[in-house]
């Protein structure tokens, strides 16, 4: 059973699946150290360590966000800055036609610029200032 420590409350899975607490916010403060460590113990080479982003939804449409990572930092001033983002959609989701995209944005020059994987087929590219250019 996986347990988390947020705002002071220790959360189990049973909680979760119970809907006891539907949005668990985990706090992995520390000084100087490693916060998050995803490790296995089994001997099977083929199962990592793995991390599922899974949506369940009677709603679906095409281009439907499935999962997002951000990267937050401060600046200088200090205000708080998303720094890059790993974004994946759906882009496809009618049946046996499904399609996927994986998108990567950073900070240049104040703002997010866009790399874009689509279908494992190609590559586009947003620069910083907007223009666009495509890789096969």
């Amino acid at each position: 059973m996986a347990i988390v420590r947020a705002y002071n409350y220790n959360i189990t899975t049973n909680d979760i699946e119970n809907g006891a607490v539907t949005e668990p916010k985990i706090d992995l403060s520390s000084e100087n150290s490693t916060n998050l460590v995803l490790a296995t113990t089994g001997t099977d080479t083929d199962k990592p360590p793995e991390i599922t982003f899974e949506r369940k939804s009677t709603t679906v449409a095409d281009d439907m966000d499935i999962g997002k990572l951000s990267f937050r930092g401060q600046n200088s001033s200090p205000e708080d800055v998303e720094y890059a983002q790993i974004l994946v959609q759906a882009s496809d989701v009618t049946d046996t036609d499904e399609g996927g995209e994986f998108i990567i944005s950073a900070q240049a020059g104040g703002r997010l610029g866009t790399s874009s994987l689509t279908e494992c087929l190609a590559i586009g590219i947003e620069d910083a200032g907007g223009g666009q250019r495509a890789f096969a």
